[in-house]
């Protein structure tokens, strides 16, 4: 019962941080001008201090979060993801990716070859991929994933 409610915790952090200007926005306004028409303007000037420790909080993470992606970006050379049909009722998806072992500066960079495959689905198959298979168009789609432009060049 305890991983429950850890994992509620985790998902109501990560949705308020994902909607963090709009969860503020609202706070700031409705709820702020809510607490001083009932609880007085005392109760409002604190809510607003604790809604500026939380903001600080809340930004914290999502420049942490934000930086471990440029990382990753940096990290990513290329990336390929094919999705085949083996039998009439067995798909493959095969993620290829190439990634920088280390960004030392002073060192060569050595590229590494990450191969990930899993059987999927059919109703796990994007919409587009299998129409295509319905029409017999292909039984192979690969999709080449590119990094953000300002992450790896490549």
């Amino acid at each position: 019962m305890f991983w429950v409610f850890v994992l509620v915790g985790l998902a109501a952090t990560a949705a308020v941080t994902m909607f963090w200007h709009e969860v503020r926005e609202w706070a700031q306004t409705a709820l702020a001008d809510f607490i001083g028409r009932w609880l007085g303007s005392d109760a409002r000037e604190a809510f607003l201090e604790v809604l500026c420790a939380v903001d600080r909080f809340v930004t914290n993470v999502r420049r942490a979060v934000l930086q471990w992606a440029e990382r990753l970006r940096a990290l990513l050379l290329k990336a390929t993801v094919a999705i085949e049909r083996v039998t009439s009722n067995r798909y493959v998806k095969r993620l290829v990716a190439y990634v920088r072992e280390g960004l030392e500066a002073l060192a060569p960079t050595k590229v590494k070859k990450v191969t990930v495959t899993e059987d999927v689905a059919w109703e796990d198959l994007p919409d587009e991929i299998r129409a295509a298979f319905l029409r017999g168009e292909s039984s192979n789609v690969v999709m080449e994933l590119q990094p953000r432009p300002g992450g790896a060049a490549g």
